[in-house]
């Protein structure tokens, strides 16, 4: 992950607090402790701390269109940017760079707002149109990547996370009742709101246009979707009749998946449990990659809860090297304030402070990147025929 934020004033009228738009990056080094990058002209700044994984010794930000009128801070990973970028070289593009960010700013000279179906990956992006007065706030599909923004007056402060937001010191700190009961009532917060009073998040598959204010128009701050699910009418589903098919079918979109999320140019890990999506993910890894895999197991007292023996035993199988990390109690009790820094609000699910351990595990062992199976079990464990796919990801 990268960390990426900015300052802009609407009416172009204002200069710009350097101080202000450092102290924001530097709330965020520990989203990207490798470089950082900044621009700054009288009436906006951006900044950006970068992680990095693609174009190591090439992919600093901010990044520009040949012209310099683009220019872009980028948190995430396109992965299919090989294919775009032979997609713009195509098109007469000229790419300084072997990152995946770079593709943004020429994405945009050649689709503007029609960029979006391109981008194939978790991210968040704030683009400026130096020519057209015009800024894009742009978050993932579903909402992997962070993205918050909060308009005081005429200054509109945006951020991967709240506290860089105050770090500006242009944000009021002001709890938000409804933000916190969201929280308490659905374990998460759902939707543009967040605990905090002025401050919303960017919601999944959307982007925000924000257009500075001229002699002739106030500025405008505009929401658009371009991204929403998709569900099938009644008697439009995929027939079930052929099983076989749609496992196939499965196997094929579930290995190109994995294998995009695999390009790297550092190495790549993967959290395991003893549940089928994580145990899918790791067989599809060593089947695409002959490579050893590193998995990280969170193991728990509860002997009813703790997964960390199966975990073992499916690493064992497919030949990975294991790391168990113990995540009691006590372990969870101390972590939890380091769990609500991360987060920038209450943490309801325990299970949030075993992943903060996994990851630091990660990191301490040296890895940037990790897999995972979050979110994945609804596809997975629907079915016996995917039950046979994980073990013939295993045989092969």
């Amino acid at each position: 992950m990268c960390g990426i934020a900015g300052i802009v004033d609407l009416q172009q009228q204002r200069r710009i607090c350097p101080h202000a738009l450092t102290r924001m990056a530097r709330s965020l080094v520990h989203r990207g402790p490798d470089e950082e990058g900044f621009f700054i002209r009288p009436a906006f700044g951006l900044a950006a701390r970068r992680l990095s994984i693609v174009g190591i010794a090439d992919g600093q930000q901010p990044v520009f269109n040949e012209s310099r009128s683009v220019v872009a801070v980028f948190n995430g990973e396109l992965f299919d940017y090989p294919e775009l970028r032979e997609l713009l070289r195509q098109r007469g593009h000229a790419l300084r760079s072997h990152s995946d960010s770079e593709l943004l700013v020429h994405l945009w000279e050649d689709f503007g707002e029609d960029m979006f179906p391109h981008l194939r990956g978790q991210f968040a992006f704030a683009l400026l149109d130096i020519p057209r007065h015009r800024l894009i706030l742009g978050r993932d599909r579903v909402g992997i990547c962070p993205l918050h923004w909060s308009r005081q007056g005429d200054w509109l402060v945006f951020a991967s996370e709240i506290k860089a937001l105050f770090a500006s010191e242009l944000v009021p700190r002001a709890p938000d009742p409804k933000g916190l009961d969201n929280v308490f009532t659905f374990f998460c917060m759902p939707g543009r709101r967040t605990a905090f009073q002025g401050i919303n998040a960017v919601p999944p598959g959307h982007y925000l246009r924000i257009d500075f204010g001229t002699v002739e128009h106030s500025p405008t701050v505009q929401e658009k979707t371009y991204w929403d699910f998709s569900f099938p009418d009644r008697g439009q589903e995929e027939s079930p009749s052929d099983p076989a098919g749609l496992t196939s079918a499965f196997d094929e979109a579930f290995g190109q998946a994995v294998r995009r999320r695999l390009r790297a140019d550092v190495p790549v890990a993967s959290y395991l449990s003893g549940g089928v999506d994580p145990s899918l993910v790791v067989a599809k890894c060593r089947q695409l990659n002959d490579a050893g895999l590193s998995t990280f197991t969170a193991r728990v007292s509860d002997r009813r809860l703790d997964e960390s023996a199966l975990a073992s035993g499916t690493a064992s199988a497919l030949g990975c090297a294991n790391q168990t990390v113990y995540c009691d109690q006590q372990t969870l009790v101390d972590i939890y304030p380091q769990v609500i820094a991360a987060a920038d609000c209450p943490v309801v699910d325990p299970n949030a402070g075993s992943l903060h351990a996994l990851s630091r595990a990660v990191h301490d062992a040296g890895y940037k990147v990790v897999l995972s199976g979050e979110g994945a079990d609804e596809a997975p464990d629907s079915g016996r025929g995917l039950a046979s796919l994980s073990a013939g990801c295993m045989v092969h």
